[in-house]
This record gives structure tokens, C-alpha cells and sequence, in this order.
């Protein structure tokens, strides 16, 4: 029994450390508390956090270092619109796709955080706005579809938003 004992302290000590080790190897994740979801654009799918509050939109993807390939921010507005953006206190360059129901209806690619005060628009109405890292969009263009998966959930369809939420 005496020798039994040191043995399971052991086995103890090495469970806790494979569990701190593989707890540590996880991706930080970069906006806890958001909703996420994921949208298809033609075969690009992008991981995306969705800002639906005057505070999440404001900051946005502001003073963070970097983000992963394919992962960003979706804006989603309750009425259509021209909603400006800007690049304050970016630290990576961006690409926006403006989208009004499913279809993206305008582009702006790589715009450097040097472009800032300057504000970024569409230049047609949309109700939603798509940000990730600049080049992820090589493959998409105007008239592409989005297909959201997570819209099934009825908190993230823009007419439920509620504008003083906004």
C-alpha cells in the first residue's frame, strides 16, 4: 500500500500536466462573449464574430494584432444602408465586403490602417458588413451569395436586432 501510493500521486500529477499542456496549446479566443458564426462565399468559408452593439461595432477589429486566415467580424445593421467604417487603431490591413440580404453588392480590398481618418463605404446600400484580414477575399466578387449558417438562429436575423441596441 505504501508503494501504491506514490505511484497514483504520480499518475495525478501527470494527468493534471496533460490537461494544463493541451488547455495551453488552445487558441486564445480573441472576443470572448461574442456570437459567431460562419458564411460561405463562393468556396471560402469565413469564421466570423458578430458585432450587434454600438460598443462591438465602434471597436470592431481595432488593437488586436492579427487575426487567423478566414476568421473576421460581421456587422449586421437593421435597416439598410451606408454605414462608415474606418481604421483606427488597426494593426493589419483589411478587406470589406458589403452585402445587402445574401448578395455582396461592393468590395474594398486591403485598406491599411494608414488610410485612416478616411471612412470606407459601399457604394450601394447593404444591411450587413464582412471584415477580414486583407487577401481573403482573392476569390470573391461582387454578386457572390453569402450563405450564413448560423442566420438559422432567429437572434442574429438583422430584423430582431434591436435598434438601441445598435
Amino acid at each position: 500500500m505504501k508503494k501504491l501510493f506514490p505511484m497514483i500521486f504520480i499518475v495525478i500529477i501527470f494527468l493534471f500536466s496533460v490537461i494544463a499542456m493541451r488547455n495551453s496549446n488552445r487558441p486564445q479566443e480573441l472576443f470572448p462573449g461574442y456570437k459567431k458564426t460562419d458564411a460561405k462565399i463562393a468556396q471560402t468559408t469565413f469564421y466570423l464574430y458578430v458585432a450587434d452593439s454600438a460598443n462591438k461595432q465602434s471597436k470592431g477589429l481595432s488593437n488586436i494584432s492579427r487575426i487567423n486566415p478566414n476568421e473576421g467580424m460581421i456587422f449586421i445593421f437593421p435597416t439598410r444602408g451606408n454605414y462608415q467604417f474606418w481604421m483606427k487603431d488597426m494593426k493589419f490591413s483589411l478587406d470589406f465586403l458589403f452585402v445587402d440580404g445574401t448578395r455582396i453588392v461592393d468590395i474594398k480590398r486591403n485598406i491599411t490602417s494608414q488610410s485612416y481618418p478616411e471612412t470606407i463605404y459601399g457604394s450601394r446600400a447593404y444591411d450587413k458588413v464582412i471584415e477580414v484580414q486583407a487577401g481573403d477575399t482573392d476569390n470573391i466578387k461582387v454578386g457572390n451569395i453569402v450563405k450564413m449558417r448560423a442566420w438559422e438562429d432567429s437572434n442574429l436575423r438583422p430584423s430582431r436586432l434591436r435598434r438601441d441596441a445598435l
